[in-house]
């Protein structure tokens, strides 16, 4: 009896113990989950706030300097440079692995061969209407090419499909998703790909349309294969024709 007795006392006595452990361990879980809204929600009116100040910088060069080209490199690059400025210091401040913003090579044979695979489908569907428009107004494909592309943009704009895609599909889509986790997919979605298309104003309302559509596909392959491998040849087969064939 009195080793029972022992060992009913023992067992009340680690019950408000466990209970204890039990609370502090959901407190903490809470605690780790606030944190991480507040920094995704500082992310993104980072995010908002440089593009805001950026597209503002873009129409008042644009207004007041014709000599303005918003196809160079020098464009291009001081752009990009102003809308990575808060994803690195979001990087620096997480010190997360970017494994967890798909900088990673886990599935990407298959990444590569269904964003080649779809891409080369929709570009040569692309082509097709091109050759058509192009039939009705009297020119040849070759007519359409931008050579002054082929020769300043061309090359830049690998590593430029690279940061974008790890931009607004790995780091923006990634934390987008992750603050408003409690809604469904399309939200997140349609923020991200509406800043992505935003960002392509200073090129005209139909660029802005175009990536819109672009981003969604890009979206979708970045959330079926989780790394940017795909994202980036796609943007990269699917981008470099629309440029340099004036489409954008």
């Amino acid at each position: 009896m009195e080793s029972g007795g022992f060992g009913l006392k023992r067992h009340l006595y680690l019950v408000p113990q466990y209970m204890h452990y039990q609370e502090y361990h959901e407190f903490t879980l809470k605690a780790k989950e606030a944190r991480e809204r507040i920094e995704s929600t500082l992310f993104f009116a980072a995010i908002i706030i440089v593009l805001c100040i950026s597209k503002s910088a873009d129409y008042w060069a644009l207004i007041n300097s014709e000599s303005i080209d918003v196809y160079s490199n020098t464009f291009v690059w001081i752009y990009t440079a102003a809308v990575c400025t808060p994803v690195l210091a979001y990087l620096l401040w997480l010190k997360r692995p970017l494994s967890e913003f798909g900088v990673t090579l886990h599935n990407w044979k298959q990444a590569v061969t269904e964003s080649v695979s779809i891409s080369l489908i929709i570009l040569l569907l692309g082509l097709f209407a091109l050759i058509l428009i192009g039939k009705s107004e009297g020119k040849s494909l070759a007519d359409f090419i931008r050579t002054d592309w082929l020769r300043i943009g061309a090359v830049a704009y690998i590593p430029h499909s690279i940061i974008q895609e790890f931009v607004f599909r790995g780091i923006l889509l990634t934390t987008l998703i992750h603050l408003f986790r409690w809604h469904s997919l399309w939200l997140p979605l349609l923020i991200s790909n509406l800043l992505y298309s935003f960002m392509h104003i200073h090129l005209g309302i139909n660029a802005v349309a175009l990536t819109l559509l672009f981003g969604y596909l890009l979206s979708w392959l970045y959330l079926r294969h989780k790394n940017i491998v795909g994202v980036s040849l796609a943007h990269m087969l699917l981008g470099s024709p629309a440029f340099l064939l004036g489409v954008l």
